[in-house]
């Protein structure tokens, strides 16, 4: 049953589900009981045995049994920095610090594209990972964006459209350790052994692959398009109706039961911004330096450059960390300030921790369907060999595109994913080039817009996947339904993934040894054509 066309069955049972029960968490418990059934050859005992022991290594509860294994978590750094971060911005609004920057930021802002854009803007101050960036900017900005009736639905869609594609162009994110380890995985290195395919230093090859993720350009550059020229249309159309007429933000429906609130402080002459620039300028130098520490970082302590230090660093554990710090010094700068106490603390922490709570839960049930699709169905490795195979190698960018986003959209992991097509792409295109291994960088420049392929089918995917952990973060941080953040979300992200098909398209067929051309051309005939299609979407809903 493993590596075929029914391992994609739970995914459109997930769907489906969602679709028509708008219950997110029986959706995933059901699309996990499917994946778990199948995976089991159809045993029911077999399928309750993995079941608990998938959901058990999801929330990795069994490391706490030594600090050796504790310090090797990843989703348990992940769900308590979350933890964390909600209590901070708990904090903050409880301070006045939201407040104040909500009053601050509405003296500068006097129109709904004014909102919306602010909030694009803000998101580029937190490049340094996806997950920070899609709870801080959204927790931060619906109270502003409430004031011009802002639909919960369109914020969540700018928050999710700038995370992860604005985080994996920059050198200095969470990314670059992932894609770092991926391309040595796969044969990239400097050193020449028998693994090598690839003769080059893995942060070059990155650096080079950057200009051809042209999902990220595409949607960036859209999102300012959708704001700045007012497009409107499907469903999201729908929802700014009803919050123009109505104000309702939420679709006509009653507000979703998780959401990260903003409280209006009862002594609002005491609300200083400063109670807002302090956490969050703390956590986002915490957060680089925990990078910078776990990496290695020589002026830290170790041994590493920059550069190295990114590649090496434990980006779940900087997090953790970045966040701990500042929930102590935000703590004791506010009891300084004489606005929090015991009593306050106990109940922001509490307040916090509730608010996440049911986040947290979605995210470790679409960890763990993730895990069964991934490992236990094979459903990645079964999309690359149906969707990738013997072909014209001028069609390996789109191709590699198409499949990577698929497989992303089904596993809900954009990580997973270039873990999967790496090591497929770069042996494909020494064969298909008959090149001599291992190959200079030089030789096989056509690697990368493959790349680049493979990482923007990631992302995208990821952008529209339901099990995603960026989707259900950024539905939680802005108060918004996820099934409406998903159904809202598409009609705008399906006209991207258009363009940024015929641009790798286009790509593949220009000579790759002239690189600026190639680039050039593919991501203006992208971005161009991206910008047509909504106008033209745009157009017919008016009419």
């Amino acid at each position: 049953m493993y590596n075929t066309g029914l391992s994609l069955l739970p995914l459109l049972i997930t769907l489906a589900m969602a679709f028509i029960t708008k219950r997110v968490v029986f959706s995933l418990f059901c699309g996990i009981t499917s994946a778990a059934f199948i995976a089991a050859d159809f045993s029911p005992t077999n399928t309750a045995t993995l079941i608990i022991k998938r959901i058990w290594e999801t929330t990795e509860l069994n490391t706490l049994v030594s600090w050796k294994m504790f310090m090797s978590n990843w989703n348990l750094f992940i769900c308590l920095f979350l933890i964390i971060l909600a209590i901070i911005i708990t904090l903050i609004s409880h301070s006045g610090g939201a407040y104040a920057y909500g009053n601050f930021i509405s003296k500068k802002i006097n129109t709904k594209k004014g909102a919306e854009t602010s909030s694009l803007l803000l998101s580029f101050l937190f490049f340094v990972d996806d997950y920070f960036n899609s709870l801080t900017v959204g927790a931060v900005m619906h109270p502003i964006t409430d004031q011009y009736k802002v639909p919960r639905a369109k914020l969540a869609f700018l928050v999710d459209s700038m995370a992860a594609p604005l985080c994996i162009l920059s050198p200095v994110s969470s990314w670059i350790a992932l894609i770092i380890m991926q391309l040595k995985k796969s044969g990239v290195s400097d050193i020449v052994n028998k693994d090598t395919y690839v003769l080059a230093e893995p942060f070059y090859v990155y650096i080079r692959t950057l200009p051809f993720v042209l999902y990220s350009f595409i949607i960036i550059a859209t999102s300012w398009f959708i704001v700045r020229r007012k497009i409107s249309f499907g469903l999201m159309a729908k929802h700014e109706d009803i919050a123009k007429k109505t104000g309702n933000l939420f679709g006509g429906k009653d507000a979703p039961h998780f959401k990260i609130k903003s409280v209006c402080p009862t002594n609002k002459n005491r609300c200083s911004i400063g109670d807002f620039i302090f956490p969050i300028s703390t956590l986002s130098i915490s957060i680089i330096l925990g990078i910078l520490y776990s990496g290695g970082y020589y002026l830290l302590g170790g041994n590493n450059n920059l550069t190295n230090s990114f590649q090496n660093a434990e980006v779940p554990i900087a997090l953790f960390l970045g966040g701990l710090i500042t929930w102590i010094s935000t703590s004791i700068f506010l009891y300084f300030r004489k606005k929090l106490n015991l009593e306050s603390f106990l109940k922001t922490s509490l307040d916090g921790t509730k608010l996440m709570m049911p986040a947290i839960i979605i995210l470790i049930l679409a960890w763990t369907l993730g895990t069964l699709l991934k490992d236990d169905l094979l459903t990645g490795q079964y999309l690359a060999k149906v969707l990738v195979g013997n072909i014209d190698i001028r069609l390996f960018p789109v191709m590699f595109f198409i499949a990577s986003a698929c497989s992303s959209f089904a596993t809900g992991s954009s990580w997973g994913t270039v873990a999967i097509f790496f090591p497929i792409a770069i042996p494909m295109l020494m064969a298909f080039l008959r090149t001599s291994v291992p190959a200079n960088i030089n030789e096989i420049s056509f690697l990368f817009p493959v790349l680049g392929a493979i990482l923007s089918g990631a992302v995208s995917g990821d952008h529209i996947s339901p099990i995603s952990d960026t989707t259900i973060m950024a539905a939680c941080s802005t108060g918004c339904s996820e099934v409406d953040h998903v159904q809202t979300q598409f009609s705008y992200a399906f006209p991207v993934l258009i363009a940024t098909s015929i641009a790798f398209l286009v790509s593949g067929f220009i000579p790759w040894w002239n690189i600026f051309t190639n680039i050039f051309v593919s991501l203006l005939i992208g971005i161009g054509l991206c910008f047509i299609l909504l106008e033209i979407m745009n157009r017919i809903r008016k009419k």
